[in-house]
């Protein structure tokens, strides 16, 4: 069933007023580029796909020995490259990739609750992404204990694996404030490590406007909705402003890059995106109003020759330890929580849909 949330301009403008915006954009509907995103698949996929049937970016890699408990955890992990999927099954690389900061290709396989098309369309993808997808197997139905039997303990429930429709999306830069998100499906078998495609789509996007710390925000109008993309843009200028690399703040900075961005869709439900990207889409219909929200964390680096000289208080002075409460030689992370609110709504005032998007800081500045 279509999910459908009536919204008055009222309550975006309520909405706003809270947020305590530094900024607001409202977008040209008809302007924005066009595209496709896939869906996921409806009814059952196959039962097995044979080891030779392979589709690029699908990499399937078992787990190194250390990692399953001698056999009693059996798991699968999905990568977008060769050497992180032979790295990880050899101990040699982890659930991440190797990427040092969050990736541009990354993967779903979870559809959300929500048929918006038609009723027994098929479902949306999830905008929960990750760079490596987690499988393990299903536990299998368990035949009736017998009378006086032993109760079936959880480790001996039988349990197998089944193959899996996987959604991947790529991010690419066109430059000029083109983009576009290349997206396939396939189906995946655990066992063989056969992967068998589905569909594949192409999403033209625009940027349309830029956040504070380093965040890129592209649209694009896709069947009857609105396709908006936030992106954390990599900084060249970062490693050297936060000490260079293998720096203790250097370190501490690509940890913060790395953390997910999270989305609070229209429907109320939220979701994480571990990517270096997070797609929203909302519904952009004569009489249809949506709004959803991405929160995130924007790192800034102040160096050493920028930071205020601290005073002494008498307390540091008291117990000698003045000299080594600010150390000038390195620079300071500041960390403060963001929200970005992306709404849509056609009035019957409206010539089409008016979509709008508003930053603002979602909490105070502070010291990491």
């Amino acid at each position: 069933m279509k999910r459908r949330t009536l919204i008055s301009l009222a309550l975006l403008g309520a909405t706003a007023l809270l947020a305590t915006p530094s900024s607001a954009e409202t977008l040209k509907f008809a302007s924005l580029p066009t595209g496709q995103v896939t869906q996921h698949p409806v009814g059952e996929g196959p039962k097995t796909i044979p080891a030779t049937e392979k589709v690029p970016g699908f990499f399937v890699a078992k787990p190194p020995p250390e990692q399953t408990m001698n056999g009693r955890m059996q798991f699968s992990m999905i990568f977008s490259k060769e050497k992180d999927a032979k790295d990880f099954s050899t101990g040699k690389g982890g659930f991440m990739g190797s990427s040092e900061e969050q990736a541009d290709v990354c993967f779903s396989e979870r559809a959300t609750d929500v048929d918006i098309d038609e009723p027994g369309g098929p479902a949306e993808w999830s905008p929960s992404l990750e760079p490596g997808v987690h499988m393990s197997p299903h536990f299998m139905p368990m035949p009736p204990r017998a009378k006086g039997g032993k109760p079936v303990r959880m480790q001996d429930i039988p349990r197998k694996f089944e193959v899996t429709a996987v959604h991947q999306e790529r991010f690419v830069d066109l430059g000029s404030g083109k983009a576009q998100l290349e997206m396939v499906d396939a189906w995946v078998d655990p066992t063989t490590r056969g992967v068998r495609q589905i569909a594949k789509a192409t999403l033209g996007l625009q940027r349309v406007t830029d956040a504070p710390g380093g965040f890129a925000i592209y649209a694009a109008r896709e069947r009857t909705h609105v396709q908006l993309v936030v992106r954390r843009v990599k900084d060249p200028d970062a490693t050297s402003s936060s000490g260079g690399s293998g720096s203790v703040a250097e370190m501490r900075r690509a940890r913060m890059m790395r953390m997910p961005l999270m989305i609070e869709a229209s429907s109320g439900t939220h979701d994480a995106s571990s990517c270096g990207f997070a797609r929203v889409q909302l519904h952009a219909e004569q009489g249809v109003g949506e709004m959803a929200k991405l929160e995130t964390s924007v790192v800034s680096v102040v160096p050493a020759e920028e930071q205020p000289e601290k005073k002494e208080s008498p307390l540091q002075a008291l117990l000698g330890g003045g000299d080594s409460m600010q150390d000038l030689s390195q620079p300071e992370l500041h960390v403060r929580p963001m929200s970005i609110n992306m709404s849509t709504s056609w009035t019957s005032r409206d010539k089409e849909p008016v979509v709008s998007i508003t930053l603002g800081w979602a909490g105070r500045d502070k010291k990491m």
